[in-house]
């Protein structure tokens, strides 16, 4: 299973760490973003908390005997969505948490977080990554998804792999083709050699019913975060 540090995660696709980064990271305090964990009946369960960044990896401090410490001690899946930003971008990211515990990585942690309401004795979580996405919304109806995932990676969630990306992990892209037909789709698949299209559908309105698309207005967007994760107990 591939699941990469925040560095790695960077260099394989930077254009989803970028608007990751800022929209978790503050210097001078911390920003709340929201994590889903597992409970123990194979159910999600969402907290706030706190990202915090150092040259090594991304990390997260939760209060010891809380239950997303449980949950991610027994199930280490984990989805990381921030708060949507003043620009409606919108970032999340999925993989296993670690938890630390080498007294020198701790301590490097704790040097690095830009709030004061911790306990050095918390528990704290590397955020490994296994997938990644940054849906942004030029237009109110063409919304523009950048995705990534590792090769081989899984959440207990059924995956897609493309046998033509050689690379080891893959990067598409999908944009609205139709802001009137939100059924027709353009997807492209970017690896090692370019831009390769994937696939492209456009459904008719003989073949099925038309549908009206479920849009967030903007003005929505900044009040609300959308944390709905979904996994799998099999």
């Amino acid at each position: 299973m591939n699941l990469l540090r925040w560095p790695e995660f960077h260099r394989a696709a930077p254009d989803i760490a970028a608007v990751g980064r800022r929209l978790l990271y503050r210097p001078d305090r911390g920003e709340v973003a929201i994590l889903a964990t597992v409970d123990h009946h194979g159910a999600p369960r969402v907290a706030p908390v706190c990202a915090v960044f150092t040259e090594a990896g991304l990390y997260v401090l939760a209060s010891a005997g809380t239950p997303k410490v449980r949950q991610l001690e027994r199930d280490p899946r984990y989805a990381l969505h921030a708060q949507v930003g003043a620009d409606d971008h919108e970032f999340q990211i999925a993989g296993r948490s670690r938890l630390l515990t080498s007294a020198a990585e701790r301590a490097e942690v704790l040097n690095a977080v830009p709030f004061d309401s911790f306990d050095p004795e918390d528990p704290i979580f590397e955020l490994l990554i296994g997938s990644g996405i940054v849906v942004s919304w030029p237009a109110p109806d063409s919304p523009v998804r950048l995705r990534w995932a590792a090769r081989r990676y899984s959440t207990g969630l059924r995956s897609k792999t493309s046998s033509n990306v050689r690379a080891s992990s893959r990067l598409s892209v999908q944009t609205s083709r139709s802001a009137a037909d939100p059924l027709c789709n353009l997807s492209e698949t970017v690896g090692a050699s370019g831009p390769k299209r994937r696939r492209n559908r456009c459904s008719k309105a003989s073949a099925r019913p038309s549908r009206m698309p479920c849009r967030m207005p903007s003005s929505c967007a900044r009040r609300i975060i959308p944390a709905m994760v979904l996994f799998s107990s099999g």
